[in-house]
């Protein structure tokens, strides 16, 4: 959750030009056994956005996780939902 702005900050830029913008992304990235992410990349997205879609997956791409217990890598799937408020 700590990343969270980072996130919201690729969509807060595109919603400036594309104020009607919403829609679902939901990343699959992998996080190595050291905590870091080893790939991301968009599983599935209605956003029809490429700009978002690709600021979000740089961004989670440079983030640090915790380390997976065991030492192993763990791949995950989370859904981020954009609408207007």
């Amino acid at each position: 959750r700590s990343h969270l702005s980072a996130i919201r900050s690729c969509y807060e830029k595109q919603l400036l030009k594309s104020p009607t913008l919403e829609g679902r992304v939901h990343l699959a990235f992998t996080i190595d056994g050291q905590g870091k992410v080893a790939a991301a990349s968009i599983d599935t997205s209605t956003l029809a956005s490429p700009e978002v879609e690709r600021c979000i997956v740089n961004a989670v791409s440079a983030m640090t996780f915790p380390v997976p217990r065991g030492g192993g890598s763990i791949r995950v799937t989370y859904p981020f939902i954009f609408a207007t408020q």
